[in-house]
């Protein structure tokens, strides 16, 4: 292990998102060996019952995926890949009223409609320990959302639906050196 970070700040500035404490343990770049890792998780329409308030059953689908990958290429220069995806079909209830263009007469709405979610993140990194006490990384992360039938459910028809797409990209490279066991500098750059 090269540094322990207890970081209590949840505003803190080098994090995109909010916190709660964060513990960093950072270790020093460079391993014997590949490591690798494969996750997944599924739950699928089939082991669930039907929602008591939908006229039908939706196909829900709950699918996670996460991989691992980690070596090194020099006795002090080490890699990681890590990704995942989470794909949720869940569903969304709608009990509306709606007129029939002829009659005028109330028509009721019961039905359920499948409201998908796709979400991805992969990163990419690199540690190179330059001395003892100096070291420097370079993280690369893409991460992509896509939802469809947003805002469907409740007294909203399916065709009100719309969907939603957004990716975002991050470049991260990062100096540390270790002056005495209580001082660190670290210079970051954030793209």
């Amino acid at each position: 292990i090269k540094e322990i970070k207890l970081n209590q700040n949840p505003f803190s500035a080098e994090y995109g998102y909010l916190g709660f404490g964060r513990i960093e343990i950072i270790t020093k770049p460079g391993t014997d060996s590949l490591h690798g890792n494969f996750q997944l998780t599924d739950s699928d329409a089939f082991f669930n019952s039907r929602n008591p308030f939908a006229a039908n059953k939706a196909a829900y689908v709950n699918r996670a995926f996460n991989e691992t990958l980690s070596g090194s290429i020099a006795h002090k220069l080490s890699w990681t890949l890590n990704a995942n995806q989470n794909k949720v079909d869940t569903d969304a209830i709608i009990h509306a009223l709606t007129l029939d263009p002829i009659t005028f007469a109330q028509v009721p709405v019961d039905q359920s409609v499948l409201t998908p979610r796709d979400n991805f993140a992969g990163t990419g990194r690199v540690d190179y320990q330059i001395s003892t006490n100096h070291s420097a990384t370079a993280r690369y992360t893409y991460t992509r959302n896509d939802r469809q039938d947003n805002g469907v459910g409740a007294y909203t028809l399916a065709s009100r639906g719309y969907g939603s797409e957004g990716s975002a990209q991050e470049l991260q490279l990062s100096e540390t050196a270790v002056i005495n066991p209580a001082m660190a500098t670290e210079t970051r750059l954030l793209r």
